[in-house]
């Protein structure tokens, strides 16, 4: 079995297989207070991967690399989202997609929100499942879009593995904006020293169907 340590770097190391990602491209690690913080809010102890994750990048910046259309939040932005969950507890959602797993609460404080599209998706770490389901079982939840919520791992380090599978078998496409450069584009990209690609649009693109509901369908099938 891969040590988180060693499953973080694995991580990491198969996003720049495939874009020629460098560190400058996410936040700077977050500290031993702001997970300490993050524990005590959430009220329970983080996942060691998921911290380790955190210690190495505090989230993204401008880019949308990790979780394919959805920003892997910094610690700041985990804390502010659960702040609105429990100013929203109180609201039901839609629908689920597997009974007995996800508890019928839209905004559950006790969901620790680590990904987000910035207008209502999220990948969640759920530490308040419902009678089937698992703790720290990682769900989606689509609070502004007409699909279930669903779980598509059982813990954070499967769903790390299933993003390191996906990319090493090549079931993500890369956008790279640098593919329609003319000349010209290239030219004034050249002028700037470092060649910063952080000023350019690369980053993975999903290919399943509804966004994540169809990997609950395949969570579904392997339990």
């Amino acid at each position: 079995m891969i040590s988180s340590n060693n499953k973080v770097k694995e991580f990491f190391n198969a996003i720049r297989s495939k874009i020629e990602i460098t560190e400058h491209c996410f936040n700077t690690g977050a500290s031993q207070e702001q997970l300490n913080h993050l524990e005590v809010m959430i009220g329970y102890e983080l996942p060691l991967t998921y911290k380790e994750l955190l210690r190495f990048a505090n989230g993204e910046g401008e880019k949308r690399l990790l979780t394919m259309g959805l920003f892997f939040s910094s610690v700041q932005n985990v804390i502010a989202e659960i702040e609105r969950f429990k100013s929203y507890k109180d609201h039901k959602p839609d629908s689920l997609y597997q009974d007995g797993m996800v508890k019928a609460s839209l905004y559950n404080p006790k969901r620790l929100p680590f990904a987000s599209d910035q207008s209502g998706q999220y990948l969640c770490i759920d530490f308040d499942p419902d009678k089937n389901g698992k703790f720290g079982q990682v769900i989606y939840l689509p609070s502004a879009e007409p699909e279930p919520i669903s779980v598509i791992a059982n813990t954070f380090d499967e769903f790390l593995d299933f993003i390191i599978s996906a990319i090493n078998n090549n079931q993500l496409s890369v956008y790279d904006e640098r593919d329609d450069w003319d000349e010209d584009d290239w030219d004034e990209w050249r002028e700037d020293e470092n060649e910063d690609l952080r000023k350019v649009d690369v980053y993975f693109e999903k290919q399943w169907r509804d966004d994540w509901t169809d990997i609950a369908e395949d969570y579904n099938r392997n339990q």
